[in-house]
Order: structure tokens, then C-alpha cells, then sequence
């Protein structure tokens, strides 16, 4: 049965919102584009506080990326490019969401902000002016991925690129799928009081599995000659870092909502 793109929205607002309407000061936070730095050509600047764990993420790939380019055969540039390396970065986490698989079905949101400016004098938030301008683009390579999010680099980089993109890598993973990773079906990917991101959305952008916990008890971790007190080697460079118990014991879960 085909669904529409409004019903498809619907659902990822459940997830990533809860079943009411966002507070505007905490949408408004993760109203923001992937933006360089003047500074610094690699580095992702961060408006507000909330979206950290997105862009943390894309900013991982982007290191990642610039170390690692000699894997395709291409020196390390002294000038980076940094719309090619925002590119590459996130088609890379859109293809770890989909079981690296190169040519999965991807999806992708834009917003087309085409519309009768008097139509959102009537009382509409900017939570329902985003949700009403998302469009749904269905790719079936990595290349057709790749083209569209080049012609669309700008978009990415403006008000409403992050959760654009956001949207796009829930729906690409599968909302079933994130769904699953999640502690109960009343929680939320964006905390509603405060505004951040969750674990689980986090551990999906890095690893492509959504899970509360940082060990889930189905990896092992190998190297070291004790399971526990895996920071001890900072102990000699008499760093003071403050870490939980589960932190130090990669066999305990870490259980979700832990508070520091």
C-alpha cells in the first residue's frame, strides 16, 4: 500500500517530537543549517544548544573523511573543499542507516518554500510552516543521493537543513527499525523538556543502530588485559575526568536516563 509523504511525516514527528507540537523555543533550536566555520574550513558551527548529537556526528564524518582520503586514492588537500567534504559526510551516515548497502532505496526531504506568503498569516507556527514545505525525494543509488544533495547544498546549509536531513536518515533506517532501539514507545528522540537529542539517535548516526545504551551486551571489546577501568590510562597523564561506573565496565549497560 503506497502512503503518503504527509502520513510518512506524521509518523517521524511521533518519533522525534512526541504526539503533540514541539515548544517553539526548543524547535527553533534545531532550526539550523550545516555551517562552516570562517575559521576553520572543516570545523561545523553550532547556533544553539540541542542538536549537538547531529551535528557531532557529521562532524565525525567529516574528520574521518579528510583522514582517510587516501582510501579513494587522493591526497590530502591543503585547501579543503568543504561543501565536498559536507557531501561525502553525509552520504557516508546515510549509508551506514541503511545496513551498508550502497544501493539501498534512500530517501530525502527538501523544503520547498515556495508558497503564498499570506497563507501563514492565518496563525501557523513555524513547527507547522516546516512540516507543510517538506517534499519527498526517493533515490535508489548512492549516485542519485549524491546529485541531490549537491543541488540542494545550499537548502542544507540554511534554517532548515539539519532536521531536512534528520528526517531524511530516520526514514532511510526505518522507522520500525528506530523504533525498536527505543527504551518505550512513550519516549522521543528530542528530549520535549529540554531539547536534546537521545542515545539512541546518537548511537544511529555513528553506528547505524539505534540503541539507549552505549554497550548493548552484543559487542565485544578486546585489548585490554582487565574488564574494567578502561580510562586508567589517563590516570599517569593525571587527567581529571569524572565518568560513571558503567563507563569503566564495558559489560554493565549504561541504563538510559542517567543523569550525571
Amino acid at each position: 500500500m503506497e502512503i503518503s509523504a504527509s502520513v510518512l511525516v506524521q509518523h517521524i514527528n511521533s518519533l522525534v517530537w512526541g504526539t503533540g507540537t514541539p515548544r517553539e523555543d526548543i524547535f527553533a533550536r534545531w532550526c539550523q543549517g550545516f555551517r562552516f566555520s570562517s575559521l576553520e574550513p572543516t570545523a561545523l558551527c553550532q547556533e544553539t544548544s540541542g542538536p549537538c548529537a547531529v551535528i557531532a556526528a557529521v562532524q565525525a564524518a567529516i574528520l574521518r573523511e579528510v583522514l582517510c582520503r587516501r582510501r579513494v586514492g587522493l591526497p590530502i588537500p591543503t585547501d579543503f573543499d568543504s561543501g565536498e567534504l559536507l557531501v561525502l559526510s553525509l552520504i557516508e551516515i546515510f549509508e551506514t542507516v541503511s545496513h551498508g548497502e550502497r544501493n539501498s532505496t534512500f530517501f530525502f526531504f527538501r523544503w520547498d518554500g515556495s508558497f503564498d506568503e499570506g497563507a501563514y498569516s492565518g496563525g501557523k507556527t513555524p513547527f507547522q510552516e516546516f512540516v507543510d514545505g517538506l517534499k519527498l525525494v526517493s533515490l535508489d543509488s548512492t549516485d542519485e543521493l549524491q546529485a541531490i544533495i549537491m543541488s540542494l547544498i545550499p537548502q542544507i546549509m540554511s534554517s532548515y537543513g539539519l532536521l531536512c536531513f534528520l528526517y531524511s536518515i530516520l526514514l532511510t533506517h526505518g522507522l520500525e527499525d528506530v523504533k525498536k532501539g527505543m527504551v518505550g514507545e512513550t519516549d522521543t528522540l528530542i528530549d520535549p523538556t529540554f531539547g536534546s537529542a537521545s542515545q539512541c539517535l546518537l548511537n544511529l548516526l555513528i553506528t547505524g543502530r539505534s540503541s539507549p545504551h552505549l554497550f548493548d551486551g552484543e559487542r565485544t571489546l578486546s585489548g585490554f588485559s582487565k574488564p574494567h577501568f578502561v580510562l586508567r590510562s589517563l590516570s599517569p597523564l593525571r587527567y581529571r575526568c569524572f565518568f560513571f561506573m558503567y563507563l569503566t565496565r564495558p559489560c554493565d549497560k549504561i541504563p538510559a536516563n542517567k543523569n550525571s
